[in-house]
């Protein structure tokens, strides 16, 4: 998908991730401590001075107004102006949905901060929970497909997906063993497979957590676009289902591998609590 296609929020998030790249933790402090909390506290002295709450559309457009002919830090570095220049453009052009896309990705920073130093035993720091967000959840150009996943995820798109996930970790438990046991054999002791690594083999083997479910909507969507394109002969019918199922197909098992990463931990806990299900859950096929 170009990127002129993607929403704009989403188009916005691009250049946040890039601009994060760029200048690593500086951006961060610049968008959370100059930019949050700056327009927090400029919303709440505001509010008191006029005995009432001025709502966040007001306190931006102040805010803004007043930082026209002025620098967030006193004798920036090279760093901060560069992240500065580029989050007050982004605020300037697109005011709230700037400022709430800003938002989220802080608190998805800071989430990544905390879970990371969780499983470290100790605090590792900002710059290496960023190394690692990087590595982890930033899609680049060439990958625009992940992002619009992370995105229809957030909007409630694969929900039922979920529900299947974890119903289909529920019912191959079993299974799921025995795959580990499988990959662990063949690989030796190059590396630990855990029950996460198997839950997500075992998904790519099967392409579905609900095979009934996938075929039905699947299906809608292939007359739906029939229906667009007002096709009427078989050949043209033909080919909106061949190339609609391809790529349904791919993107679902995309999202599914998603949903499986950012559930890491939930899975985990859960896949180590569940009781084996009786043998009639075994892998069939």
């Amino acid at each position: 998908m170009p990127a002129d296609d993607l929403p704009l929020d989403m188009r916005i998030d691009l250049e946040i991730r890039d601009v994060l790249i760029q200048y690593r933790t500086t951006a961060w402090d610049i968008m959370e401590y100059d930019i949050l909390d700056g327009i927090k506290r400029h919303k709440w002295c505001c509010s008191c001075q006029r005995g009432q709450d001025i709502g966040e559309t007001r306190a931006l457009s102040d805010w803004l107004y007043m930082m026209q002919s002025r620098c967030l830090r006193p004798d920036p570095s090279e760093a901060e102006v560069g992240s500065e220049n580029k989050f007050m453009r982004l605020l300037r052009d697109h005011g709230l949905v700037a400022l709430n896309v800003i938002a989220d990705r802080v608190e998805d920073l800071n989430k990544h901060l905390w879970y990371e130093s969780e499983e470290a035993g100790r605090d590792i720091g900002r710059s290496a929970a960023l190394d690692n967000w990087i590595r982890k959840y930033t899609w680049y150009p060439g990958n625009r497909e992940l992002m619009e996943i992370e995105y229809a995820y957030k909007r409630g798109e694969f929900r039922e997906d979920e529900q299947d996930l974890y119903e289909f970790i529920r019912t191959h438990r079993a299974d799921i063993e025995e795959c580990r046991k499988s990959w662990q054999a063949k690989i030796r002791n190059e590396k630990q497979i855990s029950l996460l690594d198997a839950t997500k083999l075992l998904f790519l083997k099967k392409q579905s957590v609900n095979p009934k479910r996938d075929i039905v909507t699947q299906l809608g969507e292939i007359n739906r676009e029939i229906e667009r394109q007002h096709a009427n002969d078989e050949d043209t019918r033909i080919r909106i289902a061949r190339d609609r199922a391809a790529g349904w197909r791919d993107r679902k098992v995309k999202a599914i591998e998603y949903i499986i990463t950012i559930h890491s931990d939930r899975i985990l806990k859960y896949l180590n609590e569940a009781p084996k299900p009786e043998r009639e859950y075994a892998m069939v096929g």
